[in-house]
């Protein structure tokens, strides 16, 4: 038994910065970290959206990640590097404000810190105005 609750981002310095949730036991008040078994890049929600839409991934170690947003064409319009995340489920908003609509593709590169694994995924969005 337990209580879950999965991490997600807050406002910080005007971006988003990611959080691990954690799981508490009433019974002995004991939290632990919700470690994902592997590298999981989520479908964003919604999708189509305007403006705005939610990118979800988990990574099963600390690692740096970098979140790339670009066009059919493969030109980036958006590109951000965290460095030492730690093991979880995070979010990362993305604003289509200054897009016009269209088919985007959003990858996320996680490289673990302490081993070097490498974990790679893309997915499609559509941004409709």
């Amino acid at each position: 038994g337990g209580n879950y609750l999965i991490g997600g981002s807050r406002p910080l310095n005007g971006k988003f910065a990611f959080y691990i949730a954690k799981i508490t036991d009433p019974a002995t008040s004991i939290e632990s970290e919700v470690v994902p078994s592997s590298f999981v890049l989520h479908q964003n929600h919604p999708n189509p959206f305007n403006p705005e839409t939610t990118i979800r991934f988990q990574i099963p170690e600390q690692s740096d990640v970098h979140v790339r947003v670009h066009t059919l064409l493969g030109e980036e319009v958006s590109s951000i590097t965290y460095n030492a995340v730690p093991a979880g489920e995070h979010i990362q908003k993305f604003n289509g404000n200054k897009f016009p609509s269209g088919i985007y593709f959003c990858t996320v590169t996680a490289t673990g810190t302490q081993n070097g694994s490498v974990h790679q995924s893309t997915i499609k969005m559509v941004l409709v105005r």
